[in-house]
């Protein structure tokens, strides 16, 4: 079964039920058959935890856990039964998070992951890559 999602400025609409919390510059991502939305900016323009869960299925949507901080213009990815919420803003346009976090829908729980080196926000893309390098032998330079 294909999802299609449709983002615009003020709504985030699936074929089926309206999303309950209008939001704006939301993340999205596509975890065990369902699609999470995740934080944005609420109908005041402030950044929120909220984490919506849309079951195409059931033509249903729920609440998950939310975000450990409020987080807008974040990047969202799903790899090995759980989600990835990555850099974004918080608390007004001109902070930017360095953090990651991991969502467990098992447990309906966020823990936070090793943070950015640098803090990014309004990312795009396909993937997140993290590269952990605990030694390097044999370089030649």
């Amino acid at each position: 079964m294909e999802i299609s999602l449709i983002i615009a400025y003020h709504r985030c609409r699936l074929l089926g039920q309206p999303l309950p919390t209008p939001r704006s510059e939301i993340a999205g991502a596509a975890l065990n058959g369902k699609v999470y939305i995740i934080g944005g900016f609420d109908e005041s323009k402030q950044s929120t935890t909220t984490v919506e869960v849309y079951d195409p299925i059931a033509d249903k949507w729920t609440t998950a856990a939310p975000l450990p901080q409020p987080l807008d213009h974040t990047a969202a990815a799903s790899y090995d039964g759980k989600l990835y919420v990555v850099g974004g803003g918080y608390l007004s346009r001109d902070a930017l998070s360095n953090k990651l976090f991991i969502y467990d829908p098992t447990i309906n729980k966020w823990t936070e992951g090793a943070d950015l080196q640098a803090a990014r926000g309004a990312l795009t893309g396909h993937q997140i890559w993290y590269i952990h390098i605990t030694s390097v032998k044999n370089i030649l330079v």
